[in-house]
């Protein structure tokens, strides 16, 4: 079991597109949408990328303020395309 620190730096929302976790999991429930809905719907992932696997975290666990991730190194493949 981990330990999570006083001073963990927490995530809760697409900071691209200022839309909570919190919002994106009511939808997901009330439509039972999937990550590509979500993103078509609030554009969410398609600004830095750098929400796209705290989004996929609150899918699978529910939790909705989720600890910064320091081992995230994206592929080219989970950024979004240049404007």
């Amino acid at each position: 079991m981990s330990e999570q620190r006083d001073d963990a730096i927490m995530v809760d929302r697409c900071v691209c597109f200022d839309v909570s976790f919190r919002q994106l999991k009511q939808q997901a429930d009330e439509r039972d949408a999937d990550f590509d809905e979500l993103q078509r719907a609030f554009g969410c992932g398609r600004g830095c990328g750098m929400c796209v696997p705290y989004i996929k975290e609150m899918l699978r666990t529910g939790e909705t303020v989720l600890p910064l991730r320091r081992d995230w190194n994206p592929s080219a493949s989970e950024l979004p395309a240049p404007k």
